[in-house]
């Protein structure tokens, strides 16, 4: 499997990175082994193999920390809703989103023949005020089940805008790892450098 793949490349690395991480690591572990069966029906509702998206945020969840999150991003929450991305953009929740990468989802999903997913993740047409819009991504993101229709619609806009043909597992994750950290709007050599 995937994910499989990617903890064994991550053990495999000269850098021991579950020992590095140590109670980070278990943590994400223990956070995926208890929300599986829910997250695996999630994702098979719209086609996308489960391996393959624990696999692109695994080192997110790694990062993670709950108590520091909240610590973390009280001010900044407060900061974006106001003033937008240029004042606040910071990682938020279990998968380590950004606002900024919630609005360009919002943004391009507009822009793709896969529109039907609209309805998973927060609108900007449906809000009078800019705020509004950027309240409602930080409410989103700060629930893992809704930040989850954020990764779904993430991997359906790379299957629409990048060719996967001729890849392997192993580079399909290396792929989307880094469109998901680096920016999915960057061209398909950028990502692949």
């Amino acid at each position: 499997s995937l994910l499989i793949l990617f903890v064994y490349y991550a053990n495999c690395q000269q850098i021991d990175y579950k020992n590095l991480f140590g109670d980070d690591w278990k943590n994400a572990e223990i956070f995926l082994s208890e929300n599986r069966s829910a997250i695996k029906e999630k994702l098979s509702q719209h086609q996308i193999d489960y391996d393959l998206a624990m696999a692109i945020v695994f080192p997110e969840l790694v990062r993670y920390s709950g108590l520091r999150d909240k610590m973390e991003t009280a001010l900044l929450k407060s900061l974006y809703v106001n003033y937008g991305k240029t004042y606040a953009n910071f990682s938020i929740g279990q998968l380590q989103m950004k606002p900024s990468f919630a609005e360009q989802l919002s943004a391009t999903l507009y822009q793709t023949s896969i529109s039907n997913y609209k309805s998973l993740i927060a609108d900007s047409s449906k809000y009078e005020e800019e705020w509004e819009f950027r309240q409602a991504i930080v409410k989103d993101l700060e629930n893992f089940q809704t930040q989850l229709n954020y990764l779904i619609v993430f991997i359906k806009i790379c299957e629409s805008r990048f060719s996967f043909k001729k890849t392997n597992d192993d580079q399909l994750v290396r792929f989307l790892a880094t469109a998901y950290n680096a920016g999915f709007d960057n061209s398909e050599k950028k990502i692949w450098m």
